[in-house]
């Protein structure tokens, strides 16, 4: 049986640290920093192995040599085109009119889409473990 993953769509170091350190056993983290790279991991994996995905709007915080990396929007695009609807999608956001319009447009889509901020995960990490236990769920439903 192969170790499902959450893909992390994330460009804050410290944020990824603090998804690092709360990461239930029986996953693992795919971290992509900008929305590019994630576009291509969900155009070439399909959402293979892709038991859930944390997504941030603003991927502001790497630096743009050539064209500017895409936001959440773009990637929650590619998340309605390749990514099966089963895969749970947690928006930790702190952007306050576009995080919620992600979470809206992803749940339209038809996926179970949890939104909590960041700052909201950080006071409450217990709900972070509640997501990763019903991906974990969902993920041995599956296989």
């Amino acid at each position: 049986m192969r170790t499902p993953h959450l893909l992390l769509v994330e460009d804050s170091q410290p944020r990824v640290t603090w998804f690092r350190r709360h990461l239930r056993a029986g996953l693992r983290l795919l971290w992509t920093p900008d929305a590019g790279r994630a576009i291509g991991v969900l155009r070439r994996d399909r959402g293979d192995g892709c038991a859930g995905v944390l997504l941030d709007h603003d991927l502001t915080e790497r630096p743009c040599t050539v064209q500017p990396t895409g936001s959440g929007t773009d990637v929650a695009e590619a998340l309605a085109r390749y990514l099966p609807r089963d895969v749970p999608i947690l928006v930790h956001s702190s952007n306050v009119t576009q995080g919620p319009a992600v979470a809206r447009r992803l749940s339209g889509a038809g996926f179970d889409v949890l939104r909590l901020t960041f700052m909201g995960l950080q006071r409450r990490p217990d709900l972070f473990v509640e997501w990763q236990d019903e991906v974990l769920e969902q993920w041995s439903d599956e296989e």
